[in-house]
């Protein structure tokens, strides 16, 4: 079994992968979501890669497709949603009011997003929040260093 990854991080890889951005380009146009891809963006191997599809598959979060890519299922697709909202806001939170570059950001956004609780990123109504963060760098920006070690252990 894949170990290391959480759930959440194969399904955010998947994402990605799916929709690329900016840091997450497809390599050769459009590639199918393979195993072997997955294991390379997670630093695992394909073996591991390819049993935690298998696990996604019975949970219902994934469908194999015709050439053996993961295709996200509705579930699936929502959960990683919710899984890349949470990042995001925290790499915001980081840069925005504690003086982090983006590319340190995004690397303790990963490692404290599994300790930070999922419903941060809605309010109650259910709307995203939204707030400005106009003016707030000049307020806050003292950068701290990062933790000694990380929250989740």
């Amino acid at each position: 079994m894949a170990q290391g990854h959480s759930i959440d991080e194969y399904l955010e890889t998947i994402y990605f992968l799916a929709f690329p951005i900016g840091e997450y380009p497809v390599a050769g146009g459009s590639s199918p979501t393979l195993a072997s891809r997955v294991a390379e963006m997670l630093g695992v191997s394909r073996a591991s890669a390819g049993e935690m599809l298998k696990r996604l598959e019975r949970e219902g979060l994934i469908e194999r497709g015709e050439h053996k890519e993961a295709l996200l299922t509705d579930t699936g697709r929502a959960r990683a949603e919710r899984v890349v909202r949470k990042h995001r806001i925290i790499e915001r939170l980081l840069t925005d009011f504690m003086g982090y570059t983006a590319a340190e950001a995004h690397v303790h956004a990963d490692a404290l997003s599994c300790g930070w609780p999922s419903t941060t990123a809605t309010c109650s109504t259910g709307s995203t929040t939204r707030g400005s963060s106009r003016g707030a760098r000049s307020r806050y920006a003292t950068p701290s260093r990062p933790p000694a070690r990380s929250p989740c252990g």
